[in-house]
C-alpha cells in the first residue's frame, strides 16, 4: 500500500479531513487544523514567533525544501472557503508551536508522503502546512514508499524512494539525492519508510546502502555520527 513528504520513517497517513461545504468560520486555520501522527524522529516544537513563507505552488516541493532546511510538517489545515486572513494562520502556528507556515490557495494537496498526505485527492481552496525543527537524527533522509511503477521498474516489492535529503546530514555526506530508489541497508530490504528510517537511528559501524539512480545500481557507505544516533534498532534488524 502506497503511503507518499517526507523525513526521512515514513508511517500511517493522517485521517482524511471531510468538509461538507464552505467553511463559515472566520478562523478556518484553527477550526480545520489537524496534527500529523508522531514520527520516529523527534520534531521539536518551536517557542519563537512563527513566520509565513511563500509557497512554490507545489506543496510536495515545499515539504521537500523545508526538510532540506531541517524542518518537518507537524500539522495542516485544509478547507474550502474564501481567502482567509494569513494572521489567523500565524496565530494557529503560534498555538501549536510551529516555526513556519506555508499557505497555498487552490493548489493540489500534498500527496504520497507518510508525513503529509492530506487524505483528499480533489483539492481544497486553501491548504496550510505548519513546520517545526526536526532533531538531528538518523540519516537525514525523507522517504516515501515506492510507487507501483517504481517497484515494477526495480523488479521488487521492497523499496523506498528518497523525497529529500537534509543539508549537512549523513545522507548528504554519502552523496544521496532526491529520486534515489533505496534497495537495502546492510543487505536488509526496506519494508516501509518507518522501518527504513529506524535502521539509521543507532549503530556505530558504517552502514552499506544499495540504491538505484537513473537505472544504475550503486553502493555507498554511510556513517551515522554519535550526535545523530538515538533510540533502538527495529526488532529483527541486524547490527
Amino acid at each position: 500500500m502506497r503511503s507518499f513528504l517526507l523525513p526521512l520513517w515514513m508511517i500511517a497517513a493522517p485521517p482524511a479531513l471531510i468538509v461538507a461545504g464552505p467553511a463559515a468560520a472566520r478562523d478556518a486555520f484553527a477550526k480545520y487544523y489537524s496534527d500529523y501522527p508522531p514520527q520516529p524522529i523527534p520534531i521539536l516544537r518551536d517557542a519563537g514567533a512563527p513566520e509565513l513563507i511563500a509557497s512554490s505552488r507545489n506543496l510536495d516541493r515545499d515539504i521537500a525544501q523545508m526538510w532540506e532546511r531541517g524542518y518537518g510538517a507537524i500539522g495542516h489545515s485544509t478547507f474550502t472557503a474564501e481567502m482567509q486572513d494569513s494572521k489567523d494562520a500565524l496565530r494557529q502556528a503560534e498555538a501549536v508551536h510551529a516555526r513556519y507556515v506555508i499557505i497555498c490557495q487552490s493548489c493540489k494537496p500534498a500527496t504520497g508522503n507518510s508525513f503529509h498526505d492530506s487524505g483528499h485527492s480533489g483539492g481544497y481552496d486553501q491548504e496550510a502546512l505548519f513546520f517545526a525543527p526536526v532533531k538531528k537524527s538518523g540519516s537525514g533522509l525523507l522517504v516515501r514508499e515506492a510507487t507501483d511503477a517504481e517497484r515494477g521498474e526495480l523488479g521488487r516489492n521492497g523499496a523506498v524512494t528518497v523525497v529529500a535529503v537534509r543539508n549537512g546530514s549523513p545522507a548528504s555526506a554519502a552523496g544521496l539525492v532526491a529520486g534515489d530508489k533505496m534497495l537495502s541497508v546492510d543487505d536488509m530490504r526496506p519494508v516501509d519508510p518507518e522501518v527504513w528510517n529506524r535502521l539509521f537511528l543507532v549503530g556505530e559501524a558504517p552502514i552499506r546502502i544499495s540504491f538505484v539512480r537513473d537505472g544504475m545500481r550503486y553502493d555507498v557507505t554511510m556513517t551515522i555520527p554519535p550526535a545523530w544516533r538515538l533510540g533502538a534498532p527495529p526488532k529483527g534488524a541486524r547490527r
